[in-house]
């Protein structure tokens, strides 16, 4: 065959194998059955005896495809191993009274596979033409063949991050989807910054990595500089948190969109070969695409969690997976129980405030406050009945003794009548400064049964020591903090002062109640 002649023959060739594998991409063929149209055809051209190609199949493991279809051969299966080791074998290779015609696969330098024709031995000298028609078959395959390698190579990556991201600890499952990032795209560092809720004030969570390795988690251990940068970094984009951390070159970031189209978190990213390509930007997108949804799932049982404790709380008990069993499934335990209420309400919204703005403002801000109080000394929120707050001490990992409890309760209890006589003080409360505001109070230790109930699934409690606390508080004056003698009893002598102890005979309740007054701290 002379120059001309081979021409001919690799241009008809690259046409027919071209037409062949559009056809069957239209058709939507599995990669068996394009091979089973575009081989023989191969065969035919080069007068082969037989042709076997080695690639990823869609599945993503190496497979073979030959004409004849059931080929077994010695020195063919040799070729492959080899080429599988060492990836840069083509040629002509002698075996026995054949000569196999060797090619390698890859485009843009990345090996994807091979290709042996199997010729007579006798027309040893008609390899030259041979070899220049596989080389252009499978220049005509590269690109499909590589395609179905690339799209089945993404879609692993991205299921392999999906199912890391079911992980039910958030910062397990953030931990592993980015070691497979990390390996995927060659990582250098990476920010990921992701908000609890789409919602101004909302938790911000930091993860830093370098590489697949986790340098800072603001999940497990809180850090308010780092979070004001992050909060900054989403917001306004600015880059002050990622200097810090190092990221300043081949930057590439991904914005994470919350349910409602808003941004709740980005991801900043740098190369270890200093940018990336398609194929990295397309796994990056995946990637921010799962972890919206994980951040979503995540951010709603956050805000179920955070109405009733405080956010180093609810993150502690979001790093287990059993938290649902281990924390919140009801039980019977030693509780101090918090009802605090403000004195005269009614004569304050009917007779000072009047105006039901007003009142719904002061309702708004005294709950608020009282509730992060509560917080501060450890307790648990478990609801607010018109403006009686109501909090749980002991709850929700009852690592506290029963002495404990109560003197957390009490010191709640103190700080929220401070914070109350000093509210009329404040801009906007100009109306209650004549009268004053404070609140009565009552503080019982006893069993409750406490966890999760009903279809919301509220964390509250039940039992007659909650009911008596709740009486207890409606016997306290204005500004006074009543203590059962119970909690009383689980004190120090020198943990409180307390004044002399009383009795009251109340409404559905046996025994009078007997308790204390609360004087102060010593």
């Amino acid at each position: 065959m002379d120059d001309v002649e081979e021409l001919k023959a690799r241009v008809a060739l690259g046409a027919e194998v071209d037409e062949l594998v559009e056809a069957s991409m239209r058709a939507r063929l599995s990669l068996a059955r394009t091979m089973d149209r575009v081989l023989p055809v191969i065969v035919e051209r080069t007068g082969a005896r037989a042709l076997a190609l080695r690639t990823y199949g869609e599945d993503m493991t190496l497979q073979t495809f030959s004409w004849p279809r059931e080929l077994s051969h010695e020195g063919v299966a040799r070729f492959f191993a080899d080429n599988e080791r060492h990836h840069d074998l083509s040629g002509e290779l002698p075996s026995g009274d054949e000569v196999l015609v060797a090619q390698s696969l890859d485009v843009a330098g990345e090996w994807f596979g091979s290709a042996a024709l199997v010729l007579d031995g006798a027309r040893a000298g008609e390899t030259r033409g041979a070899v220049a028609l596989l080389a252009t078959a499978c220049e005509e395959l590269d690109n499909y063949l590589f395609n179905i390698y690339a799209a089945r190579r993404k879609q692993r990556v991205t299921m392999a991050l999906s199912v890391a991201l079911r992980e039910p600890v958030l910062a397990d499952g953030l931990a592993r989807a980015m070691a497979i990032l990390s390996d995927e795209v060659k990582l250098a560092k990476a920010l990921l910054v992701v908000q609890a809720e789409d919602t101004p004030g909302a938790p911000v969570h930091v993860q830093v990595y370098d590489g697949p390795s986790l340098q800072k988690c603001t999940l497990t251990e809180s850090d308010p500089e780092i979070d004001e940068l992050a909060r900054r970094y989403l917001a306004t984009g600015d880059r002050a948190l990622a200097e810090a951390i190092g990221l300043t070159v081949g930057r590439e970031e991904v914005m994470i969109h919350g349910a409602r189209g808003a941004a709740v978190g980005k991801l900043l990213v740098t190369a270890r070969a200093g940018e990336f390509d398609t194929h990295d930007r397309d796994v990056l997108a995946s990637f921010a695409s799962y972890i919206c949804q994980r951040v979503v799932d995540f951010n709603k049982e956050h805000r179920t969690l955070s109405r009733s404790f405080r956010h180093s709380d609810t993150a502690r008990i979001l790093q287990r997976a059993d938290y649902v069993e281990r924390y919140l499934a009801p039980r019977e335990a030693e509780v101090a129980m918090l009802y605090v209420d403000i004195s005269g309400f009614t004569r304050v919204s009917e007779q000072v405030l009047r105006d039901p703005r007003a009142i719904g403002h002061l309702v708004d801000v005294w709950g608020g406050r009282a509730v992060e109080l509560v917080w501060r000394h450890g307790g648990a929120f478990d609801k607010m009945v018109g403006d009686c707050v109501i909090g749980l001490f002991g709850p929700p990992f009852f690592e506290l003794d029963r002495r404990a409890r109560v003197a957390a309760a009490l010191d709640a209890a103190l700080d929220i009548r401070r914070m109350t006589e000093a509210l009329p003080d404040e801009p906007g409360f100009e109306a209650l400064r004549e009268g004053g505001l404070s609140v009565s109070t009552g503080v019982h230790l006893g069993p409750l049964f406490v966890g999760r109930f009903g279809p919301n699934e509220n964390f509250t409690g039940f039992s007659a020591a909650m009911n008596n606390t709740a009486r207890l508080q409606g016997q306290a004056a204005r500004g006074q903090i009543l203590v059962m003698q119970d909690a009383v009893d689980a004190l120090l002598p020198g943990d409180f002062e307390l004044g002399p102890q009383g009795s009251a005979k109340v409404k559905n309740v046996e025994e009078p109640l007997v308790f204390r007054p609360l004087v102060g701290r010593r």
